[in-house]
């Protein structure tokens, strides 16, 4: 009895998931609209998969940090970026590229620099494409309420290096839009 319930729950769970978000019509009006919604104004869109582009070693990874450390700091205004404050955050980064003594010494490098210390940041180190370990990112996001995911580096998280084929970046945006956070 349980093993048919369980079967069909799981198609009605997968048939939903195919159905996908309901057709909306739209005519332009911008006053119907609500206006967008930052957590960190203009570089991170609260709720959406934002991704921070730029050649090798061009310091997005800072970038990153830098962002990660202001939203969970809860810090107003930094580097011309205004952060949300309406809420605390907490912030998950999953690095492709790097080891936990890089990224912790990063953060301290920011922490000296802005004479503001305590900041925590999840980390962990990946090797797998977010879409294969989705479940225990989801995990992560819920018990620990995560407001802010990073993901350090595009391609390896996306699971391919031919990134000229749509497929790896596509299960890579499905699985972090479902995470339904920024």
């Amino acid at each position: 009895q349980w093993s048919l319930l369980l079967r069909q729950a799981c198609h009605l769970v997968e048939e939903r998931r195919q159905q996908g978000e309901p057709l909306v019509w739209l005519d332009g009006a911008f006053e119907t609209r609500s206006p967008l919604s930052y957590l960190v104004h203009p570089l991170v869109q609260k709720n959406q998969a934002n991704l921070l582009y730029g050649p090798k070693g061009a310091g997005k990874s800072y970038i990153a940090e830098i962002i990660a450390y202001a939203v969970t700091l809860g810090m107003a205004d930094i580097c011309d970026m205004r952060v949300d404050t309406s809420r605390p955050h907490r912030v998950a980064y999953y690095d492709y590229e790097g080891d936990e003594d890089a990224f912790n010494e990063r953060l301290a490098a920011i922490s000296a620099g802005c004479d503001l210390y305590g900041v925590q940041i999840a980390y962990r180190h990946l090797s797998t494409p977010i879409a294969d370990c989705l479940f225990s990112i989801q995990r992560d996001v819920a018990e620990n309420d995560i407001t802010l995911v990073i993901v350090d580096s595009f391609v390896p998280a996306a699971g391919g290096d031919d990134m000229m084929k749509s497929g790896p970046a596509t299960r890579l945006h499905a699985a972090l839009r479902s995470l339904n956070v920024s």
